[in-house]
């Protein structure tokens, strides 16, 4: 769990848009966007 915390806190500190992690339930109440990486994917996807 603190390795979660410090990940959120380097991504918020570098202005990221997003985590991609197959442990999304480990960032609940976050206030950036924790994705899967097949909701990453679909995203992408939708850009084209």
């Amino acid at each position: 769990m603190h390795e979660d915390a410090i990940q959120l806190a380097c991504a918020i500190s570098e202005n990221l848009d997003a985590i991609v992690t197959r442990d999304t339930q480990d960032f609940a109440g976050s206030n950036l966007p924790i994705l899967s990486a097949g909701t990453l994917l679909v995203r992408l996807s939708s850009l084209q």
